[in-house]
């Protein structure tokens, strides 16, 4: 892969059909200026340690997008990032998102939202809602993707405060 750009999934709420925000998925462009998809990079990036470069350089895109949406006068919608176990539990991460989030306006820090997977809740919640509750401190919220994806932990609930929950399509689908 040559390089990575973040592409942005509008989020539509269903009552009114209006924009309610985004989430900023990573695509890879391979030498010839082919799209890779994600299931192609991943899990690679997750085993080499790699992915934590691709969560932060996706954080800053977004970043730097909204801020570039914002001097030309555009609505600015909530934009979410997904951040990896790897790159969250690291005792660094907070510092590092804290440090590019202040290479941009303040007025955009509360326009992005971490987004983690359930499959995250496979770490022990009291050690998670730790984490979570450490970084909201400092105004940053987090939601939670593909609930019920492999199994519905409810307790993830009960110690952690997420601003979104987005239900895995298996649940919605009959």
């Amino acid at each position: 892969i040559k390089k990575y750009i973040p592409y942005f999934q509008p989020k539509i709420d269903m009552r009114d059909g209006s924009l309610a925000g985004a989430e900023a998925l990573a695509r890879g462009i391979d030498e010839d200026g082919n799209i890779v998809m994600p299931d192609r990079f991943i899990e690679t990036l997750e085993k080499n340690g790699g992915i934590r470069e691709l969560d932060f350089y996706m954080l800053d895109s977004v970043f730097r997008q909204l801020n570039e949406w914002q001097e030309k006068g555009y609505f600015l919608p909530r934009i979410s990032v997904n951040i990896s176990r790897r790159t969250l539990f690291n005792p660094t991460a907070l510092a590092s998102i804290l440090a590019i989030q202040s290479r941009y306006p303040d007025s955009l820090a509360g326009k992005v939202d971490l987004e983690i997977t359930e499959t995250a809740g496979n770490i022990e919640t009291t050690t998670l809602a730790n984490v979570v509750d450490r970084f909201r401190t400092f105004g940053i919220e987090f939601e939670l993707d593909d609930f019920g994806s492999r199994y519905a932990n409810i307790a993830i609930f009960s110690n952690i405060k997420f601003s979104t929950i987005k239900l895995d399509r298996s649940l919605i689908n009959e």
